[in-house]
């Protein structure tokens, strides 16, 4: 990114693109196993392996979402610092956004994972298909979410409007 001209609307655009690339996977990777697997199916998988899949699918995937939740903004707090320069907080608030991107996009993977053993459609409209896609639709970059996370000072504004 060129620091001597620095643009919100632009570095909002380069989010936006890091943000579909990352949440796009999951996504799709739902919309194909919905569509494989349209139709509950008492399969080979009993009961209460059906279970142990769904409590340790549901166990990880809520602790790497909480992850997403509660990580990325200590590390976003302990890196900025009082005075910083602004390009230097752009840079610190991209590699927080990377990172809380990826963290739920590694909950989302982890429940399609548990889900393709037993080929059971509960794993994917249970929880993951209401929250987590909503979750992502819900959350894409805008210069309000900038602005207000990195607390940005309105001459820090202006510079880069």
């Amino acid at each position: 990114m060129n620091h001597d001209n620095l643009n919100l609307a632009t570095f909002t655009r380069q989010l936006k693109m890091i943000y579909f690339a990352v949440t796009g996977a999951p996504v799709m990777l739902a919309i194909v196993l919905t569509l494989t697997f349209s139709q509950p199916e008492k399969n080979a998988t009993d009961d209460m392996s059906l279970f142990i899949f769904g409590g340790v699918a549901l166990f990880f995937s809520l602790t790497t979402f909480a992850l997403s939740v509660i990580f990325p903004p200590m590390i976003l707090k302990s890196q900025i610092k009082p005075g910083m320069p602004l390009p230097a907080k752009l840079s610190v608030y991209r590699t927080y956004f990377i990172l809380k991107l990826a963290i739920s996009e590694a909950s989302c993977t982890i429940y399609l994972i548990f889900f393709i053993p037993t080929e059971n459609i509960l794993f994917i409209t249970g929880f993951f298909a209401f929250a987590l896609i909503i979750f992502f639709i819900l959350k894409p970059p805008t210069e309000d979410k900038i602005i207000q996370t990195l607390s940005l000072s309105p001459e820090e504004v202006s510079q880069i409007s």
